[in-house]
């Protein structure tokens, strides 16, 4: 992650099935036995201008004759030189050359956004390889650039299985879900320098912005109570984490009186909102939430605006009826905390 000054001691120690690490400017400093015996490692890029200082051991059992080591133009001779890194054989000048975002997960409709692609001033790149049912535009150019990257709509011909590799509370799996995923390739060209973006595309029942009618009242006129959750990504709302999110929270919320006895009298939807990341965010670490929300000094707040927009998707909630409307935002997080906002209208 940015702003990363130190590994710790054996922070990696034994973990033989990471394939690659990339370490941001900021870090300093690399613990003794920190990547010892990652012998599957075949790819180190690091960011920082001046060497890190490396601990005893840090890259005992890693293969340093097999790939290369890329860092900064200006500092190939400085890591040549320096304590550890000298093991190292092969170096190569590390350009600025990234996309704003890793991956894409998205889920069965035609899915489109910006991202920003960091590109030396001057040099030229292309879109070297892509899947069949993703555009790029523009598919080249010269320097920075904003790429519109769209994902099709899929279609029931394209549906197979696909498996992932995760890392969950520390420890690798591998997931198999059923949709379709892909890379795409940007190559900074004359340089045979690559950035990669991985594109997972889920088959499901809803996408985002979709509503599904848990309720329609059966007594009065109607109450509205709209659920969302904010903070899943596709592959959350796929697995069904995001329903049964707001399944438990409908059951606990009429659970007890007076709306146990009144239930009959509500209109209830769930919207689903498909976030970028998965979790929430906090202060020091922002994630791209569909609704805006993460931890802040003042407690929760998600952007009212998108909210209120998504939650007027429901076939009974509109302008007139909003400030009569409850709605309820259940986080993808484990921490506990809650908050209510109340407007005067």
């Amino acid at each position: 992650p940015e702003g990363l000054q130190s590994l710790n001691k054996k922070a990696f120690t034994y973990c033989n099935m990471i394939p690659s690490i990339i370490l941001p400017s900021t870090t300093t400093t690399i613990g003794s036995e920190a990547f010892m015996d990652c012998y599957n490692l075949t790819s180190i890029e690091y960011k920082a201008t001046t060497p890190p200082i490396v601990g005893d051991g840090a890259f005992n059992g890693v293969n340093k004759d097999n790939f290369t080591l890329k860092v900064p133009e200006s500092s190939v001779s400085l890591y040549q030189t320096a304590n550890s890194w000298s093991e190292f054989k092969r170096f190569s000048a590390n350009y600025d050359f990234s996309i704003s975002r890793k991956h894409i997960h998205t889920l069965n409709k035609e899915y489109s956004k910006t991202y920003l692609l960091r590109v030396p001033q001057g040099m030229q790149w292309e879109v070297e390889n892509l899947p069949e049912w993703v555009t790029v535009s523009p598919a080249s150019g010269v320097g920075r650039t904003e790429v519109k990257i769209t994902v099709k709509e899929m279609k029931s011909s394209d549906v197979g299985n696909f498996s992932t590799e995760e890392w969950n509370n520390g420890y690798h799996s591998t997931g198999t879900y059923e949709g379709h995923s892909g890379e795409i390739l940007f190559l900074l060209k004359d340089k045979d320098y690559r950035v990669k973006m991985d594109v997972e595309q889920y088959n499901y029942d809803y996408s985002d912005g979709d509503v599904k009618v848990n309720q329609r009242a059966t007594k009065g006129t109607g109450v509205n109570i709209v659920f969302m959750s904010d903070c899943f990504d596709a592959r959350d709302i796929a697995t069904g984490k995001y329903l049964d999110g707001i399944d438990e929270a409908i059951k606990y919320y009429f659970a007890i009186e007076p709306y146990k006895s009144y239930k009959e009298y509500f209109n209830i939807y769930t919207v689903f909102g498909m976030s970028d990341e998965s979790g929430m965010g906090t202060v020091n670490t922002v994630k791209d939430a569909k609704f805006g929300s993460q931890y802040s000094l003042d407690g929760i707040a998600p952007n009212t605006e998108i909210t209120y927009e998504y939650a007027m998707k429901s076939e009974s909630v509109n302008e007139q009826n909003l400030n009569r409307t409850l709605v309820v935002m259940v986080e993808n997080t484990e921490d506990y905390g809650g908050i209510c906002y109340m407007w005067g209208d």
